[in-house]
């Protein structure tokens, strides 16, 4: 990545203007006209380095139910499993990480009913053998952002 690109994500991350036209403004201060903005937010979305541009929003707040999940996932299977789960909307987050359950990721839903549901299709996915459904008992909130 160069230092253009790395800027590029530092401004999305931390410093996205809540403007009308976000990515003109966005332009504007990085120098370069909205177009090469956008066509270099396209690049890094195909080389998979963005997955995805939006507001994370309080599921709480608006009244939404949330749940991690951790799944037990064969290695041969985890780039399937995962790329299923990431075709739904209603996954925010996706981890690999070490161990049995090795693919991590949290669901919301409008409401339990839904969101027992969206467990249950999930449970349904070939290449999961097992599945941990752990709620959360208290809410911290962090800000996360990645080095660059």
């Amino acid at each position: 990545m160069n230092q253009k690109q790395r800027s590029l994500l530092d401004q999305l991350q931390s410093h996205f203007p809540l403007t009308g036209r976000p990515y003109r403004t966005l332009a504007r201060r990085m120098g370069m006209s909205e177009p090469q903005l956008l066509l270099e937010i396209t690049r890094l979305k195909k080389q998979g380095v963005i997955r995805r541009i939006g507001a994370i929003v309080s599921a709480g707040a608006i009244r939404y139910h949330t749940v991690l999940l951790a799944a037990a996932v064969p290695l041969p299977r985890v780039e399937r499993v995962a790329s299923r789960l990431n075709r739904r909307e209603e996954v925010t987050h996706n981890y690999l990480r070490p161990g049995k359950y090795n693919v991590w990721f949290t669901l919301h839903c409008a409401t339990q009913r839904g969101l027992r549901l969206l467990i249950r299709q999930i449970q349904s996915i070939k290449g999961i053998e097992d599945l941990l459904v752990l709620p959360a008992e208290k809410v911290y909130k962090i800000s996360a952002v990645f080095p660059l």
